[in-house]
């Protein structure tokens, strides 16, 4: 049996059971969602620094950073369809999902809070002495890209419902939900461009229509022709990065809003990345090789998003005159962003293979 906590395997699984068109197309939009979080931390570094650079290689780190931006969505999607079609005990399921994604997540915040104070012992004890430190640890993130985590444990939470819930209703009643729930998607977007103000601030929210959305979607029997998926897709990318680049020269500020996981623009982005590798029969085309280098970097996934920032910020400390030096032309980001993208992806990997090797560093990863 495959043991998952939904958006991230554990064990590399077996391969009659990972040859499924279901397993091969959520497995790879997995790795594809993580490779673009990465993707998006390596453009950020160059997207916050408007103003300081010159305007045509902000707009290149744009472009990449607006691309990045459904991976979000693609996670909780690929967690919704892995998760609710399944039947299994109560205590199975808390047991399973919560043991495997507390222990690294309450590690790697510890880590990260000692990493942000430079490592030094001192100044770690005193943090741990504050209220609001263990606040930050137990409820919070202790670093920028750990606050995905307690949103899906808060999913988790609720999943034994959703899937009652799910049993008791009709799909077309599921549409319904998920219709309102786009609703609210719009009306958020446009109190975000007319009025200043998010109506909606949590992320909860946004995160549990994913989740139900990727579980919907998975469900469908449907296509859509490549050319016409792809012009949107394109379109919606482009919206993105063309919003953000406009309401920033304009109003001479960065503005991010448009980056936003819950915008109109990159849901549809991720609904189209989601039903395109879907609808592609990967049994027809993957060679047992294929299978297996999936399914090995599909295990490490988890592991990957947990340490490729300190990665990443690593990297560019001890090289920061390769990849951005102060004068930079905008063609040397359009190749150093992906390529700082792809070591540092590929470093994560390596580095949680080796971790994986040992049954007590296993659990952290």
């Amino acid at each position: 049996m495959e043991r998952t906590i939904a958006i991230f395997p554990i064990k590399l699984m077996k391969k009659n059971n990972f040859s499924t068109h279901k397993s091969i197309y959520l497995f790879l939009l997995r790795i594809l969602a993580i490779f673009l979080v990465v993707l998006l931390h390596a453009s950020a570094i160059v997207v916050v620094k408007y103003g300081q650079i010159g305007t045509d290689s902000w707009l290149v780190a744009n472009l990449f950073d607006s691309i990045t931006r459904p991976s979000v969505a693609i996670l909780f999607m690929v967690s919704g369809a892995l998760l609710l079609p399944k039947n299994e005990p109560l205590g199975v399921f808390y047991k399973k999902r919560f043991v495997k994604i507390l222990i690294p997540f309450y590690f790697w915040q510890l880590f990260y809070l000692f990493y942000s104070l430079s490592f030094q012992i001192e100044p770690f004890i005193s943090a741990l002495k504050t209220r609001n430190t263990y606040y930050d640890l137990l409820f919070g993130y202790n670093y920028t890209h750990l606050w995905f985590i307690p949103i899906i444990i808060q999913i988790y939470l609720i999943t034994p419902i959703l899937r009652r819930w799910i049993l008791s209703v009709k799909k077309s009643q599921v549409f319904q939900g998920l219709f309102i729930w786009g609703t609210i998607i719009i009306l958020n977007d446009a109190s975000s461009y007319i009025l200043g103000k998010s109506m909606v601030t949590s992320n909860f929210v946004f995160g549990l229509g994913y989740f139900l959305l990727g579980y919907y979607l998975s469900s469908l029997k449907f296509t859509l022709k490549p050319r016409i998926a792809v012009l949107f897709l394109v379109l919606s990318l482009g919206i993105t990065a063309s919003f953000t680049a406009i309401i920033t020269i304009v109003n001479k500020s960065l503005s991010l809003y448009p980056y936003s996981y819950s915008s109109i623009q990159n849901c549809v982005a991720a609904i189209l990345f989601f039903i395109l590798i879907r609808q592609i029969n990967w049994p027809k085309i993957s060679s047992i090789l294929f299978v297996k280098i999936v399914s090995f970097i599909s295990s490490s996934c988890f592991g990957i998003y947990l340490v490729h920032l300190i990665l990443l910020e690593l990297i560019v400390k001890k090289f920061p005159f390769f990849f951005f030096p102060p004068m930079s032309n905008w063609y040397d980001y359009l190749f150093k962003i992906p390529i700082l993208a792809i070591i540092t992806f590929l470093a994560s990997l390596v580095i949680i293979s080796i971790l994986k090797t040992n049954k007590f560093t296993e659990k952290i990863v």
